[in-house]
């Protein structure tokens, strides 16, 4: 798409000399440099392709933002219905349920759960297992609770996470 109408010289040689990751290579701006035109042409043409690159940014990041927002919206219906089934098959006292269609199983895994009351110091907690964010590491606290060390205030929980295929 093209905004401004550019000298097809300048167009075609910015175009050309763009690399995989999208920078103008030393090479197309030593091109542009040696083209043989005006230097206030040049540079209005340069700057007219630099209004056309920004204004497809532009473009791009606001297309990025509707999408992020609508994968958000998406996002929370599918928790909402998620733990709808889950709740009903939990009522039902379904352990599964298949069709052509679809089918709906548990499967079983373990979470750590650290009590958000606990207020957690570099002494409370066995080294290693304090992130530097004064968060807990609950990766490494369940290793420790899995080996059979105790954490005070963080536990093993088992849950039952649904799955739709």
């Amino acid at each position: 798409m093209r905004l401004f109408e550019i000298v097809d010289g300048v167009q075609n040689l910015l175009e050309l000399s763009v690399d995989a990751d999208g920078v103008i290579s030393e090479e197309g701006l030593a091109a542009l440099s040696a083209l043989e035109m005006d230097l206030s042409e040049k540079l209005v043409n340069t700057a007219l392709y630099l209004k056309g690159v920004e204004a497809e940014r532009d473009a791009v990041a606001k297309a990025a933002k509707e999408l992020a927002d609508r994968a958000k919206i998406h996002t929370r219906q599918a928790d909402r219905l998620r733990q709808y089934l889950a709740d009903n098959m939990e009522r039902a006292g379904h352990e599964g349920l298949s069709d052509p269609r679809v089918k709906l199983s548990w499967r079983t895994s373990t979470a750590v759960v650290v009590d958000p009351n606990v207020i957690f110091s570099s002494t409370s907690l066995p080294e290693g297992v304090l992130v530097k964010s004064a968060r807990a590491d609950k990766k490494a606290i369940g290793e420790l609770l899995k080996s059979g060390t105790e954490v005070e205030g963080c536990r093993l929980e088992t849950r039952r996470n649904l799955q739709v295929k």
